[in-house]
């Protein structure tokens, strides 16, 4: 049985969520259009090292552009941390 506070948090969510898409497209003529996020998000197979490499630079970069750290690696939660068993060399 899923508990009440689930289902209260799922309707809060998909309220925003209903609100936020309906007044979006309202305020810019797109309604019956798409999905409000269609197309903003992409996936691409990564092929190399070098490309992979920059990508996990920009992933933890973001906390940094964001404000939220002064230095990217005092964010604990970026990947290199949660994944590292050793230490660097």
């Amino acid at each position: 049985m899923v508990p009440a506070i689930s289902i209260i948090y799922y309707l809060i969510i998909k309220w925003i969520t209903g609100m936020h898409s309906h007044r979006w497209h309202g305020a810019h003529g797109t309604v019956g259009c798409g999905h409000l996020y269609q197309g903003r998000y992409k996936s691409f197979p990564v092929q190399t090292d070098a490309y992979y490499l920059t990508l996990m630079k920009y992933v933890e970069s973001n906390p940094l552009r964001a404000g939220f750290v002064k230095h990217s690696a005092v964010w604990q939660q970026r990947l290199g941390y949660a994944n590292r068993q050793t230490p660097a060399p």
